[in-house]
């Protein structure tokens, strides 16, 4: 066992292109430091990762970054036009492109019956669009990205139940042939994705699908009964 003093000890798992996961945990079980890890912004002490069977060491953090996006809880959105806040993305990006993936994000229609369209100024941290918005521009621009890899931290914050379902809804059908990772404590969020990862104290404590874990009688259904 290694030192218990390490943030994430004895963690191994494949993430397989095309199919989603969930990270769950209470504080200071390890997901941020996993996460952190993914994104080269924390070296591993031991062990080793690998993208596309490409050890991280060869890597550099640009090259890592450019395959993964992140959706964050709490969406980051400048005060500047919509356009603007979509091409941090992607500096090159045509009109045809941002339209493209705000049609996929389900936002082109809303965009098209705005005066001014993608030129909309959207005022400090975008305060002219609802927090369902603010999410799926944040997912526009992952999107954009085109990244191999998309993390959503937390994505249906903020959001009620009618919302939230309607962009996980929306996240299951335009990220289907990305790997995705959500790290999110409202477990129903994590209803269709293809496995559970469950970290407690710096380990894998249990993995499975929701409907395996929410029977199982570990700490997945207990967090779940306390949650319905």
């Amino acid at each position: 066992k290694k030192k218990s003093t390490e943030a994430v000890q004895d963690v191994s798992f494949f993430l397989r292109k095309g199919e989603s996961y969930g990270l769950v945990g209470e504080s200071g079980s390890g997901k941020t430091t996993l996460i952190n890890l993914l994104l080269k912004f924390l070296h591993a002490s031991s062990g080793k990762i690998m993208l596309s069977g490409i050890d991280y060491t060869l890597l550099s953090s640009t090259e890592i970054l450019q395959k993964i996006a992140v959706v964050e809880q709490e969406t980051h959105l400048f005060n500047d036009t919509l356009a603007a806040n979509l091409l941090i993305a992607k500096t090159d990006a045509t009109t045809a492109e941002l339209l493209a993936v705000l049609k996929l994000a389900q936002l082109y229609d809303f965009v098209q019956s705005l005066p001014k369209g993608l030129e909309t100024e959207l005022g400090e941290n975008g305060k002219v669009l609802s927090g369902g918005q603010r999410q799926r521009v944040a997912l526009a621009r992952a999107l954009l990205k085109n990244a191999q890899i998309v993390i959503l931290d937390e994505p249906t914050t903020g959001l009620d139940p009618e919302s939230a379902n309607a962009f996980m809804q929306v996240v299951q059908d335009v990220l289907k042939n990305k790997t995705v990772i959500i790290i999110s404590h409202v477990l129903a969020t994590l209803r269709s994705v293809d496995e559970i990862i469950v970290l407690k104290d710096g380990d894998i404590w249990e993995r499975g699908t929701y409907a395996e874990l929410s029977t199982k009688g570990g700490l997945f259904s207990a967090w779940l009964g306390l949650q319905t």
